[in-house]
């Protein structure tokens, strides 16, 4: 069965105009990933919230990964330059997939536990990871970061048990 160029050209407008209300920033030079999210215009103002910032010894081989991520949706890998300050707009289902794989391997040491948690959150159908995301991400007050300090080890017992 062949599509219709039109309906081609369709899919292709759809998926140039989808929405990326996530930002990644990846600085190679400097080993860091900054990930943000951008809320719409409300009273005609944005509202960015950074959801992490990461930094130290790991950080190196996640900087690949949130690469590669950010490159499976369609992002060139020349946006991750100087020029453009290594910032990168990304879909929902791929900001939430690397919010919530970088949050569940934060903590994590013993690199076999870390693969495991890798993979099963890579594995993991979109539908999934919103909804995990939303138990880590969603709500506010006191008991946002225990509610999400809960949801994480409970993420990391699914995916890679103990």
């Amino acid at each position: 069965m062949t599509v219709p160029l039109s309906e081609k050209r369709m899919r292709l407008r759809l998926v140039k105009g989808e929405p990326r209300p996530f930002m990644l920033t990846v600085n190679p030079s400097i080993p860091r990933i900054v990930l943000s999210y951008r809320f719409p215009a409300c009273n005609g103002e944005p509202h960015t919230l950074r959801l992490l910032t990461y930094e130290g010894p790991k950080v190196c081989e996640l900087v690949t990964l949130a690469m590669d991520i950010a490159h499976k949706h369609r992002v060139p890998s020349d946006r991750f330059t100087k020029a453009t300050g290594g910032r990168a707009g990304l879909p929902d289902a791929a900001g939430a997939r690397l919010a919530l794989l970088l949050w569940a391997m934060r903590p994590i040491h013993k690199p076999s536990r870390a693969a495991l948690v890798k993979a099963g959150i890579l594995a993991m159908p979109d539908e999934e990871v919103f909804y995990w995301y939303a138990k880590t991400e969603g709500g506010s007050g006191l008991s946002a970061s225990q509610r999400r300090r809960t949801a994480l080890k409970a993420l990391r017992t699914l995916l890679a048990g103990d």
